[in-house]
């Protein structure tokens, strides 16, 4: 995989230029608007993070760098050592789940994650 020094070099040579190491925003910009494009295609193994979210009557905040492109992979809670996995389904459904089914629904729009339990770990 590229670095970002590597794919600055790749571009200023493409262009003639040799200040990969200099800051050049308009190429910048563009850079990172291809590596978005990129990352977005599909949930790449190296790009998956594990975060721990609280949950609020039933309603969490995904974090802020999460891709709404894609769902979570594993929606999870532990009862000792016991583990819980939660199924998807939709937002507007997930009252009409019993808790002892463990589902959760995630709100793009808003960036929340909604379960029918009180406290989860996603990845």
């Amino acid at each position: 995989m590229s670095t970002l020094l590597d794919l600055k070099t790749i571009v200023a040579t493409q262009l003639g230029a040799d200040n990969a190491s200099t800051s050049v925003s308009k190429r910048d910009k563009i850079i990172n608007i291809a590596r978005r494009e990129y990352y977005s295609l599909r949930a790449w193994t190296f790009l998956r993070k594990s975060a721990a979210v609280t949950i609020t009557a039933q309603v969490g905040s995904l974090p802020t760098d999460y891709n709404d492109k894609f769902e979570p992979l594993a929606v999870y809670t532990y009862s000792g050592t016991t583990k819980y996995a939660y199924q998807l389904v939709d937002w507007d459904d997930l009252p009409y789940y019993p808790t002892s089914e463990y589902a959760f629904a995630v709100d793009k729009f808003n960036n929340q994650i909604k379960i029918n339990a009180q406290a989860i770990t996603f990845n």
